[in-house]
């Protein structure tokens, strides 16, 4: 627990010193995610209902790919085992992306989604914004 608030100050307050290396050139290649975390900050508590939703999407985020393509044009392949939750992003595909300091944003001219990337301990972070999800990704 106490390691998931340092990735959270990190990832919130670092700017320039963890973010080195995350050029759009770095960026574009395929990300698969290999953990996805549920971090405690959420504005909202869900009841149980809800955490089970939650649990759901996390678990359907693992082995996801996403894809930043040099043409500037994202997307993103869900495991057909993962949530229909999970499968809900699938609208995503096909949209155009961009990125800006450190905000990777996808539906540029929609604002559909932003993924705050970082790097911290040779590891790349996905942090998908007005979420509670982490995820740790691996370029393919």
């Amino acid at each position: 627990m106490k390691i998931t608030f340092i990735i959270i100050a990190l990832l919130i307050y670092s700017g320039q010193l963890i973010s080195q290396g995350l050029s759009k050139d770095s960026l574009i290649a395929t990300w698969k995610v290999v953990e996805c975390q549920v971090l405690p900050i959420m504005e909202m508590k869900p009841d149980s209902e809800g955490m089970k939703r939650v649990e759901l999407f996390r678990k359907g985020m693992i082995d996801t790919k996403f894809n930043f393509g040099s043409n500037a044009i994202f997307t993103i392949e869900i495991p057909k085992t993962a949530s229909t939750i999970s499968q809900e992003l699938k609208f995503l595909n096909n949209k155009s992306w961009m990125l800006t300091k450190d905000v990777i944003k996808v539906g540029v001219k929609e604002n559909l989604m932003n993924i705050i990337a970082r790097e911290l301990d040779n590891k790349i972070y996905f942090l998908l914004d007005d979420s509670p999800f982490l995820l740790e990704v691996i370029k393919l």
